[in-house]
Order: C-alpha cells, then structure tokens, then sequence
C-alpha cells in the first residue's frame, strides 16, 4: 500500500498517533518523489520523528540483508520499507537475490 493510502486509512479510522506517523512519511516520501522527477536538489522538510524512523529502518534492513550475505539497496524496497512485516522482506530478499546472483554463492577465504 502507498503511503498516501496508508495515510487515508488513519484518516478513516481518525487515529491521531496514526496519522501523524504516516503524514510525517507521505512528506518525505513525497519530497523523495519529486527530487527524482524533477532532478532537482532541495533541502528536504521532515521531522526529526520521521528522520529517526526512516534512519533506524534502513540500519534494520542493512542488518537483515547482511544476514543473508546481500548488499542493501532502497531499490529493493518497492513493497514498502516496513521490515516489521514478512511479506515485506521477502519481496525484497527475493528482488535482491536476483539483482545479485553472486552474492548467492558461499564465499570461503579469499575468494572474490
């Protein structure tokens, strides 16, 4: 689900904590949006609250593709980047897995 859907549910529900949690995200990955379309380079406007959960995600999938002895990218993420939910991560271990076939053999020593 897009971010803007996911904000449209809090909405719905009229869950305050909700909506500005996903506010905070639709911002930022609206602004993410348009510095790719538009190739521009802005300073983005985000919350310090948003910022800290974006910085710890990323750490958290770093982590999680390491594990698996993938490198992380964000293109991966195309499901979402909500580590919390397995369908998630294995849409992005499986794109991964196929972008770095590699990876996919176990290294010993020195191999390269």
């Amino acid at each position: 689900m897009s971010e803007l859907g996911e904000l449209l549910v809090e909405c719905v529900r009229f869950n305050r904590k909700g909506v500005s949690d996903e506010l905070g995200d639709f911002l930022m990955a609206a602004q993410c949006w348009a510095a790719t379309v538009t190739g521009l380079d802005w300073p983005m406007v985000i919350s310090i609250k948003t910022l800290t959960k974006y910085t710890q995600r990323i750490k958290r999938w770093e982590a999680i593709f390491a594990a698996e002895g993938l490198e992380f990218d964000p293109k991966y993420l195309t499901g979402g980047g909500n580590h919390a939910k397995p369908e998630k991560v294995l849409a992005a271990l499986s794109l991964a897995r196929r972008d770095q076939p590699w990876q996919n053999v176990k290294r010993t020593g020195n191999q390269r």
